[in-house]
């Protein structure tokens, strides 16, 4: 292991080391903390006399730093006078904490002065109607427009739920590359496909270059992130709201531009509709069951309650309209539960209740009037056994 001093700041009391080659996983690390004072450099064990000019790093005990003994610094002192201090972008990362093993992003190095920003949003937007992931929840949609005309951009977007992106820009802004992650899936629309563009998150797209989730205006990684990805911290964090731009504000008036390569609706998962929620919405729309009418259940209410010497809850009493449709539905033709998918099920006479994975299933079961799951709340039941064992 190698390392070399770089020391474009020492007037400040500043260096910094670089690493010329990854640290094998199988060296031991030593912890080191680096003290700078008045250009003299020092490694020790031992946290520095000041908080200022110090640097905690994990350093191979085969790597040949000194712990303890002082040294001069015999580095550069100036920097290079074509340099800007304002435009420098901070020091890189040390090479064996830059990438995780195999993770190659799919972008060149960030020019100097490109713009990185941390974007989420403010809570969840209405679903689309359609997965893009086996979460069995629909996406939801967020809109984006990217304003920094004259500037060119990097993105981090990342949310907790399943999100689809669609991204716009003003005339003028250069959109370089864009890291989506999150706890579920993470679509990109609009974009050309020519722009470099990584999916990752924590159930589906898994990748060595990891994932992280930001969420309601917390972004706890962001640094980190953008360090990993563009060896800078990020410029800013964005929460979307009801205002959906990231840079400065643009102006209304101004036309949006966007791709037609990559649309919103390419993003659909098929697989996505055998899971959970979305699995309901399927059978629905497949026939396989209807939603309740209030009358439906109330009707199978009293029954059990007559069965069971129970007094029946009057009608008057009921919230809603008979012809209301309520979160029940009832099974028209048998089908088999899929994956995770809940829901509250009315099993109508001479109609076999369903099979398959019943763990988030409630039923009311008119060929036997008993209840099974969430279903039996209505009937003020603590203790009801689960759907798909013996009653």
């Amino acid at each position: 292991m190698k390392f070399f001093m770089r020391c474009d700041h020492v007037a400040l009391g500043f260096c910094v080391v670089v690493a010329s080659a990854f640290i094998a996983p199988t060296e031991a690390d030593a912890q080191v903390y680096k003290c700078v004072r008045g250009g003299e450099v020092r490694y020790q064990q031992q946290p520095c006399e000041s908080a200022v000019g110090q640097t905690e790093l994990s350093v191979p005990e085969s790597s040949g730093v000194r712990i303890g003994p002082s040294h001069k610094s015999t580095a550069q002192r100036n920097p290079p006078a074509a340099v800007s201090a304002r435009n420098e972008p901070p020091p890189a990362l040390p090479a064996a904490r830059a990438n995780s093993p195999g993770c190659n992003f799919p972008w060149r190095p960030l020019p100097p002065d490109a713009l990185i920003y941390a974007v989420t949003l403010s809570g969840g937007r209405h679903g689309s109607g359609f997965p893009i992931d086996e979460s069995g929840e629909e996406v939801q949609i967020e809109e984006i427009i990217v304003n920094q005309p004259g500037k060119r951009v990097a993105l981090l977007l990342s949310f907790t739920n399943s999100t689809a992106w669609f991204m716009k820009w003003t005339p003028g802004t250069e959109i370089l590359a864009v890291w989506a992650s999150g706890n579920n899936r993470q679509g990109v629309a609009g974009l050309p496909k020519s722009v470099p563009l990584l999916r990752t998150d924590e159930k589906f797209d898994k990748s060595p270059c990891g994932w992280f989730a930001f969420y309601v205006q917390h972004f706890p990684r962001a640094n980190e992130v953008s360090l990993k990805a563009f060896q800078r911290p990020v410029t800013a964090t964005v929460t979307l709201g009801r205002e959906n731009w990231v840079g400065a504000k643009p102006d209304p008036n101004i036309p949006l531009q966007w791709s037609d390569e990559v649309t919103v609706r390419s993003l659909e998962s098929k697989e996505g509709w055998n899971h959970g929620r979305m699995a309901l919405v399927r059978l629905e729309r497949e026939g396989y069951v209807r939603k309740a009418f209030r009358k439906e259940v109330w009707d199978w209410e009293d029954q059990w309650a007559k069965k069971n010497d129970v007094p029946p809850v009057q009608n008057l009493q009921r919230p809603g309209r008979p012809t209301d449709e309520v979160d029940f539905y009832v099974v028209q033709k048998p089908f088999h539960v899929p994956n995770l998918m809940g829901g509250n099920l009315l099993v109508p006479k001479g109609m076999s209740p369903p099979t398959g994975d019943m763990t988030l299933i409630g039923i009311l079961d008119w060929n036997t009037l008993t209840c099974c799951g969430g279903a039996c709340h209505r009937l003020g039941i603590q203790l009801y056994p689960r759907c798909g064992q013996p009653r």
